[in-house]
């Protein structure tokens, strides 16, 4: 990973881990991408269930 969250490499387990990330068809996959802009990690996150946030 770089400074911009790139992901440069990963193994098989890391693939399989972060699948969405993988295939979100961001190229490279990037991590602050996926979180901030792909609508299916948009519902659901912390600050929608988390009573204190």
């Amino acid at each position: 990973m770089n400074g911009r969250l790139d992901v440069l490499a990963a193994d098989e387990l890391a693939r399989a881990f972060f699948s969405d990330v993988f295939d979100s068809g961001t190229k490279p996959p990037n991590f602050a991408r996926y979180q901030f802009a792909d609508p299916k990690q948009s519902e659901g996150t912390v600050l929608d269930t988390h009573p204190y946030v």
